[in-house]
């Protein structure tokens, strides 16, 4: 998923939160979001670990061997990302690293 979208999600919700600075930094900002952010970056870390060595489909000729190949490491790769959010979030939810607002 592109990284912009949770960017443009923060501020669409602070534009229809109407939400100032002086809110964020009063713990105003929701925990869930919060927790989804902190999954996101873990899974992405996973992902870029677990990825080094898997070296990349070759797009010059794709022959239908390479789109099987192709295919392959796309779900490779696609389960590796899903399992790091699965674990980000079991490890996060056991952890919990963040409190709510008093």
């Amino acid at each position: 998923m592109n990284n912009n979208f949770f960017y443009i999600f923060f501020i669409y919700f602070i534009i229809k939160k109407k939400m100032t600075t002086k809110q964020l930094t009063q713990c105003k900002l929701p925990i869930w979001l919060a927790y989804s952010m902190l999954v996101y970056v873990s899974a992405c870390v996973y992902y870029i670990i677990m990825t080094r060595n898997i070296g990349t489909p070759l797009y010059d000729t794709l022959t239908d061997d390479q789109k099987i190949e192709k295919n392959k490491s796309a779900d490779k790769r696609r389960k590796i990302f899903y399992t790091g959010i699965i674990v980000s979030a079991l490890i996060f939810w056991i952890w919990k690293p963040f409190k709510p607002c008093q």
